[in-house]
């Protein structure tokens, strides 16, 4: 929108336009933004039509009326309310999924000792469903000196948004974190005036605050979350990993301050650490950064780390409950243990086609028969046989283009390599003879 001079000559180079045709782009969003904003998108050419621009040239295109000038977020002049995220909201990614694209500029802050409450392991969301242990907050112990690393990003910018964001948040309490407790990390700065503030759970606010949770009909102070996390709710690796991959945003420094700003890692005697990776066994797979995740967490927690278990591993916290069941472990020969294996039926092929073309291809070939034939077998078709391979194909209806085709030569029969593959069963007919 802010660029001006747009061409109308316009060479459409993408790889895939010419043979399927502008179908195949139509699901792009960049391309949706272009074709929305540049009217001359829409008659850009491909390299065969391009020529046609000396026969008829496009009309120029105009220059917008409207002034295009944008101001970023965190500097809007509207925006006053900044949230801290320590955990999960690190992650760029995770951010924006949850809060929007608001929340995509975001500052790198350490929030002093000043601020009474710290980040813990000590959140688990009985009633969301994730069966595990997330970031919560904690007040500090008298003496804490530790500083907490995250994130401040945009919220909405009234006091009857913020009014009805406090709604939403039930069972929480907005406190507000100091301004001289908050150190920018970066060279943003927050804007003048702005307010900074974290959501604190009321089982964790101070016992004399009027919002402290109470017992139903008691009157007295509901307990306060526990942590380490519990046998039940297990600190899941994969959250962890979403945390410090947000801090290498920024710098290993970050991911390490991160982690020595958390309270309630898991111990010798709360070891439930659950390495939930995809493939825990070979974790390069899912998480290409696992050897820097990995490395920072045994040079930072190592005694933690040692209660990281995979998931069969983790079983062992039940099994050493109070109410230990007797398993037995013996194991039987194997012709005491066997069992009925059906084996595949050998499929008679009938039919066989032979590719030449861009269908050698094994994707092009899925594509065209439903993905029920992949094995293809390379082969010869010899001069006997009375062809040879000629550019005769001309395909109208798929942005015309030329490509090739099998002629009957008798004269100028050549050899033509190919693949040679079994043809799709809903091929034939009904009476098994082929199409």
């Amino acid at each position: 929108q802010t660029t001006r001079g747009w061409s109308r000559f316009w060479l459409h180079d993408e790889v895939g336009f010419a043979d399927k045709g502008y179908d195949f782009i139509t699901d792009d969003p960049l391309h949706d933004q272009l074709t929305k904003f540049v009217p001359c998108f829409q008659d850009s050419c491909s390299y065969g039509m391009y020529p046609l621009y000396k026969v008829q040239k496009p009309d120029a295109v105009p220059e917008p009326t409207e002034a295009t000038i944008f101001t970023g977020l965190c500097q809007a002049a509207s925006v006053r309310y900044f949230t801290l995220g320590m955990g999960s909201l690190i992650n760029t990614h995770s951010r924006v999924g949850t809060v929007g694209k608001a929340a995509a500029c975001a500052i790198p802050v350490k929030v002093g000792a000043n601020f009474p409450f710290r980040p813990c392991w000590n959140f688990q969301n009985r009633m969301g469903g994730s069966q595990l242990t997330a970031g919560g907050m904690v007040m500090r112990a008298p003496g804490d000196t530790a500083e907490t690393f995250g994130v401040i990003y945009p919220c909405p910018g009234d006091e009857k948004a913020m009014a009805a964001q406090d709604e939403r948040e039930v069972g929480y309490t907005r406190y507000n974190i100091p301004p001289d407790a908050i150190f920018p990390m970066s060279w943003q700065e927050l804007p003048e005036g702005s307010t900074v503030f974290q959501y604190v759970p009321n089982t964790e606010l101070p016992d004399d605050h009027p919002k402290r949770t109470r017992l139903p009909g008691k009157g007295v102070m509901s307990p306060r979350a526990t942590f380490p996390p519990p046998r039940e709710y297990p600190l899941s690796q994969t959250y962890v990993d979403l945390c410090i991959l947000g801090c290498l945003e920024y710098s290993q420094e970050c991911a390490r301050n991160w982690i020595h700003g958390f309270e309630g890692w898991p111990n010798e005697d709360s070891p439930h650490w659950l390495n939930d990776r995809p493939m825990p066994r070979r974790p390069w797979l899912s998480t290409p950064l696992y050897r820097v995740i990995d490395g920072l967490l045994r040079s930072e927690l190592p005694s933690s780390l040692a209660c990281r278990c995979l998931p069969a591993e983790y079983s062992s916290h039940y099994l050493a409950g109070p109410k230990r069941p007797i398993i037995d472990v013996t194991y039987e020969a194997y012709e005491h243990a066997t069992r009925d294996v059906g084996q595949a039926s050998t499929r008679h092929v009938k039919h066989l086609i032979f590719s030449y073309s861009f269908r050698i291809r094994e994707s092009e070939w899925n594509e065209k028969t439903e993905g029920q034939c992949m094995s293809g077998m390379p082969c010869r078709l010899l001069e006997l046989a009375g062809y040879r391979r000629s550019f005769c194909f001309r395909s109208v209806e798929q942005g015309g283009f030329t490509a090739p085709g099998l002629i009957e030569d008798r004269e100028g029969a050549r050899d033509v390599n190919g693949i040679l593959r079994p043809a799709p069963p809903f091929w034939a007919g009904s009476d098994g003879k082929a199409p």
